[in-house]
């Protein structure tokens, strides 16, 4: 058994437990817009490198959004490991201009994601927010 780390509780699950949840948490821009802070856990299939999977992730969600194009595309680093970012603008349903940051990383067999979004007029802000929490974060060794 290891132990599994939530907000309210530690408990001990099956060593070959896999983490697959998706973390949503609620932001406000220092002009009061909404942001959402994403983080995201996926499978990364056998021999698939992480521009491959990102590249296929994008794709994805160029199918489903309209209005969707990529406004950058860089490669960086997170506590050291390799990280592709990628920004995109899209329509939500209410028909308003939506921007995504995210930030694609590959731990092991795991494939992570942090992201952020929210109206893309206050682009700027949310990159704002996101730069101190991706400098923030510092992978567990358990």
């Amino acid at each position: 058994m290891r132990t599994f780390y939530m907000n309210e509780a530690a408990l001990a699950l099956p060593d070959d437990a896999v983490d697959r949840t998706t973390t949503n948490v609620l932001l406000s821009t220092p002009s009061g817009a909404r942001a959402t802070f994403v983080v995201e856990r996926l499978d990364i299939e056998l021999g698939q490198t992480l521009r491959e999977a990102c590249f296929s992730y994008t794709r994805e969600l160029e199918t489903r959004l309209r209005a969707f194009s990529t406004v950058f595309e860089r490669e960086g680093s997170i506590d050291g490991a390799p990280a592709l970012e990628i920004g995109v603008r899209w329509r939500n349903n209410a028909g308003d201009m939506t921007y995504t940051r995210q930030a694609h990383l590959r731990l092991e067999e795991a494939w992570l994601i942090l992201a952020i979004e929210g109206p893309l007029e206050v682009r700027e802000e949310l990159d704002a927010l996101l730069e101190p929490i991706l400098a923030s974060v510092q992978f567990r060794s358990e």
